[in-house]
């Protein structure tokens, strides 16, 4: 192969050992091993490859294999390059080598030594030196025209001095990673082009000041635009120099992580744009002099200042978690923020609620007049959403509030008519949408109405039903986990647009709607674990637009609807862990877009509707439904009707019309009773393309005449597992199928041989059957002839390509 010029590896994570001669592909100019994990090293002739253009990963040898220095041979090297495993480079001279120095065209050069724990820096007993790190990363300065440099794992005290050399004209991005041992950083900020630098987990830093700016250096950070600090666990002290020269450009400045830092951030910090401040405890946060900022996320960090002179009209996104001292950010103006987050923070709450009754214009909750979005999350001093935020803010389109256990409703009166999406999440206290008389007692007065209505009472005479007008934006509401939840009244008038509503872990939920009405506009419907509820609209009816109905675990419940009614655009019935569920509505039967019912686990489910299926193509899949005995009468005329699944179902058999001649894919599980099988006329299935069949381990013993079946010549997928008792496989003319390609069996240890199989066999899958494993021996076993022309062939989850070519087992 001395010709080949590309060699793709990526992935191959489990390829472990290059071919020996592998360095006499002298005219390999592509070598991609990217995530292949297990190559420990490259192979031995590297530096042969003196045509080789691209090399996504150099890895070090270490008692064998490639050098460092093959590298140097490697002229034409280009874009991008990882060197790994920098720990095993062995120095035995004291002159400095430059590998990279010629590679002209190389652009990003990430440098990796391996990972080092505190446990394995034992003082005496070191397994490396620091100052042969130093050495190794001296000689491997790239060429000027490098662009993206990272170094990960460095374990010297100090960087080489060409790690932030001004002469780096052309490096825009800078990333240091676990370097632990360097207590200095480079003088980056006379790095002129250097827009992106990232320092993390960096635990010798303690302070930054003048050697990081550069000393001397009259413009430094001169086109910085990101700077993140991750994970300096000793770094306390930031000393700006020439605060009103530094950073210029610098667009968006994080520091994660830091909880020693102390004291403030840089001033002037005049064309910033996103400032994220996580779990600095000690760091008091400045927003003076930072008129740009569009996006600010600060999380425990020790107080918020701010001048009365602070400019914030440009800030969009705010969010805020776990400050205990704001100063006077609550009576700051907000006019642009679009999206705000609030966790924790109990004191701004509060702060805010007093804002209120201040009545200043444009201040505080007075300026949010563009939000959109509203995120509380565990404020537990959160009684209801702030009235300012209702009455007055016109653009408020989602709001979620999670872990507000003080939480007794959200709004009182009327939701914002603008809101879209609602989300109420864990909040223990939770009882009611809207907390007003009005909504709790609409429940009685549409009971009046109807009644009235019901015996002829003049219209004028009728009490009127209000319907809120403001409320019809509303598309998307969930509630979860919020167990004081008990009933959500006239849950049909919330809004005339709602589409989507989900239900989940609402464990005293006893009615989903007092007026037995949903909203008309309803397209996906899920209630999920309400043990509670006993019925979902009992006397009522699931919208016409539903297109989704999904109900899991509600144990109590009893009934849905009683009947489908004009649902021409539900396509999926999914209904599983519900018990004491005995049948679905009727009007199955007219669900023309019906694709799919989904029945798992409902223990009580014993009947289908009396008018069957629709005959639309859908699949049935019917899982533990122990008290169901049978399919609906006359599936044998639904030509569309072409999938079925039955797992766990022990007392479901088929009519004696069977299924359609048209059925095309069948699934049988976990049978401990197979005489039933035999009354299915699988034979008479003369479409049948996939058969799936299986019983159980524990599942009573049976001979082989009790089931032995005749198969459909139209099938082309058989699996047949877990027949713990069977010697052989009761298949009758098994070998004439003509278009049989993939067969699996599995889990019968007392098979001792395999029937006659098809010629047309492609595949074939031989797990959990040892007395077979052993007669399948090539040449030797006397199942081997039956097997040995078949392309491919597992035989316990070990396959063979070639089994002419294949030795042993």
């Amino acid at each position: 192969m001395c010709n080949l010029q590309t060699l793709i590896l990526r992935n191959c994570d489990k390829f472990l050992k290059w071919p020996c001669s592998l360095g006499n592909l002298i005219n390999l100019r592509h070598l991609d091993i990217l995530d292949a994990s297990l190559i420990k090293e490259m192979p031995m002739g590297v530096k042969k490859w003196k045509r080789l253009r691209v090399l996504s990963n150099f890895i070090v040898g270490k008692d064998s294999g490639s050098n460092l220095k093959d590298l140097k041979h490697l002229k034409f090297i280009c874009g991008e390059l990882h060197i790994s495993k920098l720990e095993n480079v062995i120095l035995v001279e004291d002159t400095i080598e430059f590998i990279l120095r010629g590679k002209e065209e190389l652009k990003v050069l990430l440098l990796e030594w391996g990972s080092r724990s505190e446990e394995s820096r034992d003082e005496e007993e070191e397994s490396w030196d620091e100052e042969v790190d130093k050495k190794v990363l001296d000689m491997l300065r790239p060429h000027q025209n490098i662009e993206k440099l990272t170094i990960t794992n460095f374990g010297g005290t100090q960087f080489s001095s060409w790690v932030g050399d001004s002469s780096f004209l052309k490096m825009t991005y800078l990333e240091l990673k676990n370097c632990k041992n360097c207590k200095i950083l480079p003088s980056f900020g006379v790095l002129s082009s250097l827009k992106n630098l990232t320092i993390k987990r960096m635990k010798g830093i303690k302070s930054l000041g003048s050697e990081f700016y550069g000393d001397g250096w009259s413009k430094p950070f001169l086109s910085l635009e990101t700077l993140c600090f991750t994970n300096l666990e000793d770094w306390e002290f930031w000393n700006p120099v020439k605060e009103n020269e530094s950073f210029p450009n610098l667009q968006e400045l994080s520091i994660v992580q830091c909880p020693k830092l102390c004291e403030r951030l840089p001033n002037n910090l005049s064309s910033l744009k996103k400032l994220v401040i996580r779990k600095c405890e000690q760091l008091v946060v400045s927003l003076s002099n930072i008129p740009k900022l569009c996006e600010l996320e600060l999380e425990e960090c020790k107080k918020i200042l701010c001048s009365n002179s602070a400019d914030f009209k440009s800030l969009e996104s705010v969010s805020l978690a776990n400050i205990s001292d704001f100063g006077d950010w609550p009576r700051q103006e907000f006019k642009k923020v679009e999206s705000l987050k609030i966790e924790g923070c109990e004191e701004l709450i509060e702060q805010w609620q007093n804002e209120i009754f201040l009545e200043k214009s444009l201040q505080g909750l007075h300026s949010l007049t563009s939000l959109r979005e509203l995120h509380f999350e565990n404020c537990n001093n959160l009684t209801t959403l702030l009235e300012y935020i209702k009455h007055k803010n016109t653009n408020l389109e989602e709001l979620r509030i999670e872990s507000c256990d003080s939480l007794n409703f959200i709004f009182k009166g009327q939701m914002p008519h603008s809101l879209k999406k609602l989300h109420v999440n864990d909040c223990e206290k939770f009882q009611c949408l809207l907390g007003d008389d009005e909504d709790n007692c609409t429940s009685l007065s549409l009971t009046v109405i109807q009644f009235l209505k019901k015996f002829r009472f003049p219209a004028f005479l009728l009490p009127k039903e209000k319907v809120n007008a403001d409320t019809n934006h509303l598309v998307d509401l969930y509630i979860s986990n919020c167990p004081s939840l008990k009933c959500l009244p006239s849950i049909d008038r919330l809004s005339t647009a709602l589409t989507s509503l989900e239900i989940s872990s609402c464990s005293n939920l006893t009615n989903l709607s007092s007026t037995g009405r949903l909203p008309m506009a309803l397209k996906h419907l899920k209630i999920d674990d309400c043990s509670e509820l006993i019925n979902i609209l009992p006397n009522g009816q699931l919208p016409e637009t539903l297109e989704t109905l999904r109900i899991a675990d509600c144990d109590k419940l009893e009934s849905i609807v009683e009947e489908f009614h004009n649902n021409k655009v539900l396509y999926d019935i999914d209904i599983s862990g519900c018990d004491n569920l005995k049948s679905l509505p009727e009007g199955l039967e007219t669900l023309s877009s019906l694709r799919s019912i989904d029945m798992t686990y409902c223990r009580g489910f014993a009947s289908f509707p009396k008018g069957g299926f629709p005959d639309s193509n859908f699949k049935v899949w019917l899982q533990g439904c122990e008290k169901l005995e049978a399919l609906p009468s006359g599936i044998h005329t639904l030509s569309s009707f072409q999938d079925l699944t039955i797992v766990k179902c022990p007392n479901l058999s088929l009519s004696e019309d069977g299924l359609s001649t048209k059925f095309a894919e069948l699934s049988i599980h976990g049978l401990k009773q197979y005489k039933p099988l035999m009354k299915w006329g699988l034979h008479n299935l003369t479409s049948l393309t996939y058969l799936d069949i299986s019983g159980e381990p524990d599942g009573e013993s049976l001979r082989e005449e009790d089931m032995t079946l005749t198969l459909p010549r139209t099938l082309t997928w058989l699996r047949i597992e877990q027949f713990p008792n069977l010697k052989y496989l009761p298949l009758k003319d098994f070998e004439h199928l003509p278009s049989l390609g993939c067969f699996k069996i599995n889990g019968f240890p007392e098979l001792t041989s395999l029937p006659s199989l098809p010629s047309s066999l492609l595949r074939l899958y031989i797990n959990g059957c040892p007395l077979v494993k052993e007669e399948c021996k090539r040449d030797k076993g006397k199942e081997w002839s039956k097997i040995a022309d078949i392309p491919y062939v597992e035989i316990d989850y070990k396959y063979i390509y070639n089994p002419e070519e294949a030795s042993g087992n």
